[in-house]
């Protein structure tokens, strides 16, 4: 079977332990999953080594975890060993996560695609997750953060079409009930 990672990836923000935190992840995967040939959840935490002082990524860091992200994601993902549905970032680590057919080699392969960037500390680890309760429960937005994720696809839709949020505007709003339903204010 064939995974091709979507094109609805997004990101949002909260807190683990009090610490702020982000996450990136594959949304379009979610309706399809739990993959059932991928029922082994396997991960790769990076520690940073110029976090911000809040534990997010720096700049001055960006491009070397985006090269060490891609690097992971195709080797890990190869002939369909795993797929990538996310990352979080929080308190100077990254954690990128997998759901993996076979867990055998993921140690080995790991520490090979890791000593490529030798500055670099690591952990790495696999478990079994057949109902993608990680995808779901920690990566997955809350109904919230889901809000939050839409209203911002909305601003940058209107701003790529020339909106400029500086200008006062009259918003009216609506609410529609369906016949029958009474309602009290």
């Amino acid at each position: 079977m064939t995974v091709t990672l979507s094109d609805n990836w997004d990101f949002y923000f909260y807190t683990i332990d009090e610490k702020l935190a982000s996450v990136f992840l594959d949304l379009g995967i979610a309706d399809g999953a739990p993959l059932k040939e991928y029922q082994n959840l396997a991960y790769v935490r990076v520690f940073m080594n110029q976090p911000r002082a809040d534990g997010l990524s720096s700049n001055d860091e960006t491009d070397f975890l985006n090269t060490l992200e891609d690097q992971l994601e195709s080797t890990l993902s190869a002939d369909d060993a795993s797929v990538y549905v996310g990352r979080s970032t929080c308190d100077g680590y990254r954690d990128f996560y997998f759901y993996a057919s076979d867990t055998n080699d993921w140690s080995s392969t790991v520490t090979e695609v890791m000593s490529e960037f030798p500055s670099y500390k690591f952990e790495q680890g696999s478990r079994p997750d057949d109902d993608w309760e990680l995808f779901f429960d920690f990566l997955f937005p809350s109904e919230m953060n889901w809000q939050v994720i839409q209203n911002r696809r909305v601003c940058e839709n209107l701003e790529n079409k020339g909106d400029s949020f500086n200008e006062e505007r009259e918003i009216d709003h609506w609410a529609y009930f369906r016949p029958g339903i009474s309602q009290s204010v």
